[in-house]
């Protein structure tokens, strides 16, 4: 086991998240702000109410405590610090804990390369050079981690620039550290990141890839299995790369409403959240881009939904099958209730229109439901 912080950490309960890096939080009854250094959504970690780990800062900082860690739903701590998601990195390479990397130590720390800043550059005995970027991995659906999970325009650069120093006849890897001992496999989260995942899989034969395990128990110790874990890429092939799918876009009425439909048709429309479901054959991506406009001219219930409403958020749950009725069912068994033949739906259900009084996203089971059409049952359907 090893220790990397020197200070003492507190337990907190988490309130709420404000913005991508600052959270609220409550410690002995009294509410505090705290940093957060990870820019990830981290949805399936920041249930309101759960355990984060955090570390005192000094008295002259905006606020008085740093986000180090949370304690999931199954009780596993996963590390959220991306500074100390390096340390580890180092101490891994450097205690010859990665087999892929079994012959090199950290020579350096923060190099550029051009325009590009890596992680690090790496030696071996030979003095073979090997420049390296880590990136950390917090999110997992049964035995499967996935990154990123939000869209990475950084980390798709990274990977161009060292296939592209690849090719020019470099060494390069890039180290995916996830904060689990309990994963089997590794993919690239194509449902949230396409080109990222694309670039990636094309950088496959001339680049490293090295998904890594690093657990922490809870005293916040490293408990590696000093193990890498395999990518699959022949599950992505068959799923990853195409542009079709489900969708959920979560939308938020803020007043009572009266929705008229072309002075035909009507909803009332409660003040609160909506989850719309629907499935694209093709062209996934840009159909999302454009449900997510305002419309001049409306001509589903859809746009004139959307007219009314505010985007709180949309996942795409990509596939080569139409699951839109099996996960409009799903999420009616959590939910409120539904909005009878809403959209005309052709397919049998009564609705793919379903309402929240209270926001979703922040939900454990609505949460669960996501990990599990996105990642649990691609395993399933894997093994």
């Amino acid at each position: 086991m090893n220790s990397f912080f020197t200070e003492d950490f507190l337990k907190a309960k988490l309130l709420y998240r404000p913005n991508r890096f600052v959270v609220r939080l409550k410690i002995d009854g009294i509410e505090y702000g705290a940093s957060l250094p990870n820019p990830g959504k981290l949805g399936e970690l920041f249930i309101p109410g759960v355990t984060l780990y955090v570390v005192p800062m000094r008295a002259e900082v905006k606020y008085p405590y740093r986000v180090i860690a949370v304690e999931s739903y199954s009780g596993e701590v996963i590390m959220l610090d991306t500074h100390t998601n390096n340390k580890v990195a180092g101490y891994l390479i450097n205690s010859s804990k990665i087999p892929s990397l079994l012959e090199y130590h950290v020579k350096k720390n923060e190099v550029t390369v051009g325009n590009s800043r890596f992680d690090f550059l790496l030696e071996n005995e030979k003095h073979e050079e090997l420049y390296c970027e880590i990136k950390s991995c917090t999110l997992f659906g049964g035995s499967l981690a996935m990154f990123p999970d939000a869209v990475t325009t950084r980390g798709r650069r990274h990977v161009e620039e060292l296939t592209s120093m690849a090719e020019s006849g470099i060494k390069t890897a890039v180290v995916f550290i996830i904060q689990s001992n309990n994963i089997q496999y590794f993919l690239p989260d194509f449902h949230t990141d396409p080109e990222f995942s694309e670039t990636l899989y094309k950088s496959r034969n001339k680049i490293k890839i090295i998904p890594v395990l690093a657990g922490w128990n809870d005293q916040l110790q490293l408990e590696t299995k000093e193990v890498e874990v395999p990518i699959i890429w022949n599950l992505y092939e068959k799923m990853g790369r195409m542009d079709r799918g489900v969708y959920i876009m979560l939308v938020k009425i803020s007043e009572d409403t009266q929705l008229e439909i072309n002075n035909s048709r009507s909803h009332h429309l409660k003040s609160g959240y909506y989850a719309y479901v629907d499935y694209e054959s093709d062209n996934l991506s840009k159909k999302i881009e454009r449900h997510k406009r305002i419309r001049k001219k409306c001509i589903t219930e859809r746009d004139f939904l959307r007219n009314f409403a505010e985007i709180d958020s949309v996942w795409a749950i990509r596939g080569d099958s139409d699951r839109s009725c099996q996960i409009s069912s799903a999420l009616k068994s959590i939910s409120d209730y539904e909005i009878a033949d809403f959209g005309n739906p052709t397919c049998g259900c009564s609705s793919h229109l379903i309402f929240f009084a209270e926001n979703p996203r922040l939900k454990r089971d609505f949460q669960e439901l996501l990990l599990d059409y996105r990642m649990r049952f691609l395993v399933e359907e894997f093994a």
